[in-house]
């Protein structure tokens, strides 16, 4: 990576931050955290001082407090992120080859997790004919075929992946994934072969659920504790009943990767 695009890199991510931002001014000033007791749990929302019980009847206020936390984590790992490029460029204009000794010792600019074996692929065609283990949990709840030959579990991930397939973008759907021993199948897999690079899609399709909101929150907060970081190798999309995924919002992603994949 040289300085012209660490720069540019810098750039973008203090684009996010001011824009990550704004949307938590847009929220409620309280934080959410959740008791836990056996296999029930209760939502409360704190000033710092007083913590209050959130019926689960409020559903749009939990739903709310989830997002600030989702967001506030994302803030949090970006600007490191941030922190880290910005210590590149003052090295590289002392140390042209120390940016990437920096580089290397951050997770989300390895190719890979280093909890997978990395090697060179060559294109994105040998990539996309190499077998691979996909989930076989719940095979009647992949009810909508694509035309990429996939069948979805869901109306949304039916949109992503047509819009994947459509813009030539390799990829591969449930695909394993292998974190500390722990067995995951991230939604979408994708593979940009002028970097050498997996980039992992989840959807989260019903954060209006605070069980399913809870279970999300963890799944991320895991993920980025192991290499997996929000805007860099990993990409998250959320919808609500009130809220739904739209194939414009899918589109602007997409075209995002492909300009990653034409730099």
């Amino acid at each position: 990576m040289n300085y012209y695009m660490l720069q540019q890199e810098l750039r973008l991510l203090e684009k996010e931050l001011e824009n990550l931002k704004q949307q938590l001014s847009n929220l409620p000033p309280e934080k959410v955290y959740i008791a836990k007791n056996g296999a029930y749990h209760r939502w409360y929302q704190t000033d710092g001082h007083i913590s209050t019980y959130i019926p689960k009847s409020n559903k749009e206020h939990i739903q709310q407090l989830a997002l600030k936390k989702i967001l506030s984590l994302k803030y949090d790992y970006l600007e490191k992120e941030h922190q880290i490029l910005k210590k590149c460029l003052t090295s590289h204009q002392k140390n042209p080859k120390k940016d990437l000794e920096l580089l290397e010792q951050y997770p989300s600019y390895v190719n890979d997790l280093k909890s997978n074996s990395y090697r060179q692929i060559t294109s994105s065609q040998s990539w996309n004919e190499e077998s691979f283990e996909k989930n076989t949990s719940y095979p009647e709840q992949l009810i909508f075929p694509s035309p990429s030959k996939n069948i979805l579990r869901s109306k949304s991930e039916y949109m992503i992946d047509t819009a994947l397939f459509s813009a030539g973008i390799a990829f591969r759907y449930e695909c394993k994934l292998t974190i500390n021993e722990i067995q995951f199948f991230p939604d979408f897999t994708i593979f940009l072969p002028h970097q050498q690079k997996l980039i992992y899609w989840e959807h989260f399709g019903m954060m209006d659920n605070p069980d399913y909101a809870n279970k999300a929150l963890h799944k991320l907060k895991f993920f980025t504790e192991n290499g997996l970081i929000l805007n860099q190798n990993l990409i998250v999309t959320f919808e609500t009943s009130k809220f739904p995924l739209t194939y414009g919002h899918i589109e602007g992603i997409i075209s995002g990767l492909l300009s990653t994949m034409s730099s």
